[in-house]
């Protein structure tokens, strides 16, 4: 009969556990941000309408034009030899910037992303045909325009006409190109006109 009692009363409680509302911290509803808040019940046009940056908000918009920049430089770490810790960031003075700490050196590429040349052999992917082994992105900066700031270790080692970097394959290439590109449209305030 005590085994019983026993058997009862500890069912009792963990039906009085189950039915306990929770109020774990992954629950709890996120309201500092609301805008970026997407339901997983909205269509995905709505999902898009809540995560989309104001037409006017040009930093946010860059900074999320470079996205899949950061992603696939993520996943071309450990694959790539040249390719370490990179982050990729845009500055306020709307300069795109490629830190990339590797071999106990940290190597910064920095280019104010409007002198980025778009048209005209602007861009040149660099297949992964030997010596090469993996597909790699040159852009050249517009004549007349400051060039491609490089340093190592917070010195300004040189200074370029191009920015270039590699990732590990062409889908990544395919992913990031477009990207860019609407990035350097965003930074000129297009496509409502073209130069």
């Amino acid at each position: 009969m005590k085994k019983l009692f026993f058997s009862l009363a500890l069912s009792s409680l963990f039906l009085a556990c189950k039915n306990e509302p929770s109020t774990t911290k992954s629950e709890a509803p996120a309201a500092e941000n609301p805008a970026t808040i997407i339901d997983p019940n909205s269509t995905p046009a709505e999902s898009i309408m809540t995560a989309a940056l104001e037409e006017s908000d040009t930093l946010g918009r860059l900074r999320q034009s470079f996205i899949p920049l950061q992603e696939e430089f993520n996943k071309s770490k450990g694959i790539v030899p040249e390719v370490g810790d990179v982050t990729v960031t845009v500055d306020e003075q709307l300069n795109l910037l490629i830190e990339n700490k590797l071999d106990g050196h940290v190597y910064l590429s920095k280019v104010k992303i409007r002198d980025l040349k778009r048209r005209d052999g602007g861009i040149l992917l660099l297949p992964d045909f030997p010596p090469r082994k993996h597909p790699g992105l040159k852009i050249k900066v517009k004549e007349g325009r400051p060039k491609v700031q490089l340093f190592k270790d917070g010195k300004l080692e040189k200074e370029e006409e191009f920015i270039e970097f590699t990732l590990k394959d062409r889908p990544s290439m395919e992913r990031v190109v477009p990207a860019i590109v609407q990035a350097m449209n965003i930074s000129k305030g297009f496509p409502a006109r073209m130069n």
